[in-house]
């Protein structure tokens, strides 16, 4: 079995990241076996990297390897998922640590093999690898590099050798290219049987070259890929090489692709030495079927629609078919699936599991060993699962997922290279010990909930809001995207959420459309945009008087107000000239708007209409003429009427409004006229005594509001006694022709002008003269 760590470029968007992802794949043939779930309770070290699964077909077990606070943890397994027994390999030397990588990681009979790291205190990792037996528990160690990236290692399927990648850079001043090397060992023993370096002949540029992947032919030769690129500035010289060794290492053929968008991965070789290839191309994946001299028979490209791939593994079907995994990062990250021996797609479908390491059964099976524990609720800690599915792909009591992919074809140009070889030096031993461990397991089936397109949105907002959608779900989803259309907008945001603020009144439509495994789902809903509300009352208000009650229209039904006071009410008295700020609003939008209120009776000084107060008036004296006046106008109303000359004639007594009109405001008074028949009161004295002595010696008729005329003297029989017009005197002095009437009743007449109403009275009584 192999182990690889694969590098790779995601372009999304226009931005490019590169990223370490690791996956295993490898030859299993479990049969008809149950699948199931479970997690490990062991003394895991985090941040941690699995080494995964790995099945020996020859044993029926399953060997478990992970790295712990310890050293590397290698448990077996039987086929059903139970421990059989667990051991922890650990460096012997002093203060260093040794963590499996198990990518690199292969399984046959007794041995397995790891590459792996081995870090010393405050220093930087060496790559390594080691050979255990787990029958004899021999186990022996070999530092690949100076790097503390772990190299490929390739343990032999028809003979009991291993095969280690050795990388050395050379020093920071030497002009010599880095040394991609072979080292051929005994797997019992780790002593070397050929040990090379390899450079392309006669192409300076390619100073660097990393294999990848190493697998074996049936015949025991070595078939390698290798990476190659150059020191020099951007744009980078990159090459792809398919390297065929001997039995001895020496090189047979070559072939490869420069200059393009073309990055091998991974091979693998069937058992009629034909290889499958697999790579990326143009941002998706591709596997390509080789005859046994290179010659390419067939070049699929696998597209998932915004499946941002970060890398893929091929594996040899013993129908002649291809099974492959295509991954991505994060917590849904791996569609599965095979070809026929001529390319076509047969089936697929995609797992929850947390960037996995992957292992693919002969028969389809998967093996899957995660970082994350998921429960039922969506909640997750970090802890090590391992997943096994049946021969379908499913697993008993846990759901998959969905996934959308197709091939097409893409042309894949190789050309022959040559390489030459010169002698390595060893490679140096590192002192490794075996311990006891313990291991136990439980059963559990959680996975992230899937992501959904669904979001909420507010159906209705004012222009210039700001909205963004909320309760998204999507954190899992591959790619996100955005349409945002309504009036005179139509855009795409390619992002997990968005904030867009709305310029234009109208109706919207927000669809947020998820891709997950290659397949897309999309949820929409509209938004409409109200215009801003806006007042319709002017600037500023000149009223007459206060109060003035106030009460705000909008284009659109108000529901809640704020007033200077802090009242809410719908309506506002103001009662002062000045600023009144109201803060208004009908759900959506705030209305906030200032008046400036002016009164015309606070600018007017008083009276503006002298009072003409009550008035009593004789109905003789009618019709009464009634003249107002205004210092601030000559235009004057009288219960609501005008005259133009303002002179009004009241025929009859009652109340009045009386007003005056001042830059359209009236000001009035009200006012009363009483009407009277003006009756004079007249003193009538009914005896004297005119004797001389000073006392009621004349008899007249007293009024003040009566003006005298004429008073005439009658006896009791009709007879005439005196008259004001024959002496001018108006008062009786009790005389007749200058002679003393005698004492007795006479009949007095008095005519007088009433002073009240202007008209000529009479008053007819007795009066008693006394003697």
């Amino acid at each position: 079995m192999w182990q690889f760590t694969v590098k790779y470029e995601v372009r999304y968007l226009r931005c490019r990241a590169v990223m370490i992802f690791p996956l295993l794949l490898m030859s299993m043939n479990l049969g008809a076996q149950s699948s199931y779930v479970k997690v490990l309770n062991a003394n895991i070290d985090y941040p941690f990297t699995f080494p995964g699964a790995i099945y020996d077909p020859d044993s029926f077990t399953l060997s478990l390897l992970f790295n712990t606070i310890d050293g590397v943890n290698l448990t077996e397994m039987d086929t059903s998922g139970n421990i059989e027994n667990a051991n922890l390999i650990v460096s012997s030397i002093p203060g260093t640590k040794l963590s499996g990588y198990g990518v690199f990681t292969q399984r046959k009979g007794a041995y397995l093999l790891s590459s792996a790291r081995l870090s010393y205190p405050q220093q930087s990792s060496l790559a390594s690898a080691f050979v255990y037996n787990r029958y004899t528990g021999s186990l022996w160690g070999k530092q690949t590099a100076l790097t503390n990236f772990p190299r490929p290692a390739f343990l032999s399927t028809v003979s009991s050798r291993v095969i280690l990648n050795q990388y050395f850079a050379a020093l920071p001043d030497s002009n010599s290219p880095d040394k991609l090397g072979f080292s051929c060992f005994d797997a019992d023993t780790g002593i070397p049987e050929w040990e090379w370096f390899y450079k392309k002949s006669g192409a300076d540029s390619l100073r660097r070259n990393l294999c990848l992947d190493i697998k074996e032919y049936p015949d025991g030769r070595i078939s390698a890929v290798v990476r190659g690129f150059s020191y020099r500035l951007p744009p980078y010289h990159v090459a792809h090489f398919l390297l065929r060794l001997d039995e001895s290492g020496e090189p047979i053929v070559s072939v490869g692709i420069t200059g393009s968008n073309v990055y091998f991965s991974n091979h693998d070789i069937h058992t009629d030495g034909s290889l499958l290839l697999s790579g990326t191309n143009e941002d998706h994946a591709f596997i390509a079927r080789l005859d046994n001299n290179y010659n390419v028979l067939w070049a699929k490209r696998l597209l998932a629609e915004q499946f941002p791939v970060a890398g893929i593994r091929v594996k040899a079907a013993p129908d002649g078919g291809a099974l492959f995994v295509v991954y991505t990062i994060g917590d849904l990250p791996v569609i599965s699936g095979k070809m026929s021996a001529q390319g076509e797609l047969l089936w697929y479908r995609g797992y929850p599991f947390f960037e996995p390491v992957v292992s693919i059964g002969n028969d389809g099976a998967l093996y899957f060993f995660g970082s994350k524990k998921y429960e039922t609720d969506g909640s997750w800690e970090y802890a090590p699962v391992l997943a096994k599915t049946a021969a379908d792909g499913s697993i008993e009591g846990c759901p998959l997922l969905p996934a959308c992919i197709r091939t097409e074809d893409m042309l894949l140009p190789l050309e022959p290279f040559e390489w030459v070889t010169e002698p390595s030096p060893p490679l140096p031993d590192i002192p490794l010990r075996v311990l006891p461990a313990t291991l136990d397991m439980s059963p559990h089936c959680g996975t992230p909930v899937p992501p959904s397109p669904y979001f909420v949105l507010p159906d209705t907002i004012c222009r210039r809001v700001c909205a963004s959608p909320d309760s998204l779900r999507n954190r899992l989803a591959h790619h996100t995207q955005w349409r945002i259309s309504g009036p005179a907008l139509d855009t795409i945001i390619a992002d997990s959420s968005f904030v867009w603020c709305f310029e234009t009144p109208g109706r919207y439509t927000i669809e947020q459309e998820i891709w997950l495994l290659g397949c897309a789902s999309f949820h929409s809903r509209t938004l409409e945009v109200l215009p801003d509300l806006t007042s319709l009352w002017e600037e500023g208000i000149r009223a007459c008087r206060p109060p003035l009650l106030l009460n705000p229209q909008s284009n659109r039904p108000l529901l809640h107000w704020r007033w200077p006071d802090g009242s809410t009410l719908p309506t506002f008295e103001a009662r002062a000239p000045g600023l009144v700020t109201l803060l208004a609003g009908d759900g959506y939008c705030e209305l906030r708007d200032t008046l400036n209120i002016a009164f015309v009776s606070a600018e007017l000084m008083p009276p503006v209409l002298e009072s003409v107060g009550d008035t009593t008036v004789c109905l003789a004296r009618l019709p009464f003429t009634l003249r107002p006046h205004s210092p601030y106008a000559e235009q004057f109303f009288l219960s609501g009427q005008s005259l133009p000359d303002s002179v009004f004639q009241l025929s009859q007594g009652g109340s009045y409004e009386l007003a005056v009109e001042v830059e359209g405001c009236r000001f009035g008074t009200s006012f009363t006229l009483t009407t009277d028949s003006c009756r004079a009161a007249v003193f009538w004295p009914n005896a004297f005594s005119p004797n001389g002595d000073g006392i009621n010696d004349i008899w007249a008729p007293l009024s003040p509001e009566a003006a005298a005329i004429t008073l005439d003297i009658f006896d009791r029989w009709g007879g005439w006694v005196w008259s004001s017009a024959a002496d001018g005197l108006l008062a009786w002095d009790g005389t007749q022709n200058g002679l003393k009437a005698p004492a007795g009743l006479y009949v007095a007449m008095f005519r007088y002008r009433n002073l009240l109403s202007g008209a000529e009275e009479q008053r007819t009584g007795e009066v008693n003269l006394l003697r």
